[in-house]
């Protein structure tokens, strides 16, 4: 519970400790797979039969963000760590995922729009920090320009469904 309450105020050595913690992954697959729930039950509508399919859609949009993210993070722009990080950023991924737990705030259809863009920016701000932790990057920007492919990538597959 603190390190969610830690990576919800976007402190920086959350990060630090969840990348290099493999006991994490559990924690941080939790977070992701609530976060997707409060995704599904805030974008639904009030509607029930969509609560499901839209949870799987945010899954979907992380996990394919991740993956992007993971290539250019590697290939493209790599930081000081050129080795495998997967598992270090799906464990700092997961606990980015923090501030989507707000999304169930967007339950009732007239707060859904305002709670899905704040919680966008959340979440693409604690994915920056998150990156910039896995693959030890120079700098903000770098982690920045790591981050944005994947960033586009989730907002396509959000936009999709």
């Amino acid at each position: 519970m603190d390190r969610f309450l830690r990576a919800l105020q976007l402190e920086d050595r959350v990060y630090e400790e969840v990348a290099s913690d493999p006991r994490s992954l559990a924690q941080s697959i939790l977070l992701m797979a609530i976060s997707s729930l409060a995704a599904g039950v805030g974008g639904s509508g009030g509607i029930v039969e969509n609560m499901l399919p839209a949870a799987s859609t945010f899954l979907t949009a992380w996990m394919s963000s991740v993956v992007v993210i993971y290539l250019v993070g590697t290939k493209v722009f790599p930081g000081r760590v050129r080795h495998n990080r997967f598992l270090p950023l799906l464990r700092t991924t997961g606990f980015a995922t923090s501030p989507g737990i707000v999304r169930f705030l967007g339950f009732p259809p007239a707060t859904s729009a305002i709670v899905a863009v704040g919680a966008t920016l959340w979440l693409f701000g604690a994915m920056v920090f998150a990156v910039r932790y896995t693959f030890q990057c120079k700098s903000f920007s770098h982690a920045l320009r790591v981050c944005i492919p994947g960033w586009i990538v989730y907002l396509a597959v959000t936009m999709m469904r």
